[in-house]
Parts: structure tokens; sequence; C-alpha cells
């Protein structure tokens, strides 16, 4: 007896793929700080 092997079915995620960056916000002309944002390719 031969076994067929299992289909495999590679799907691709929906939408946009998102990571969080740390993005500098300057309060003023000399102090800043640092803010998390989020990045969607």
């Amino acid at each position: 007896m031969v076994e067929e092997p299992e289909e495999v079915v590679v799907r691709r995620p929906r939408g946009p793929i998102c990571h969080y960056e740390r993005r500098k916000v300057w309060l003023n002309d000399e102090d800043f700080t640092y803010k998390r944002v989020e990045v969607c390719e």
C-alpha cells in the first residue's frame, strides 16, 4: 500500500505586517522623548 503525502497549503497573512518602533519626539528646541509607534507595511 502506497501512502499519499499530505497536502500542505501555505497561506499568506492578510493585511499589512505591523511592528513597533521607537521614534524620537521633540518637546521643544532642546528636549525630546521617545514614543512607541506602530508601523505597518
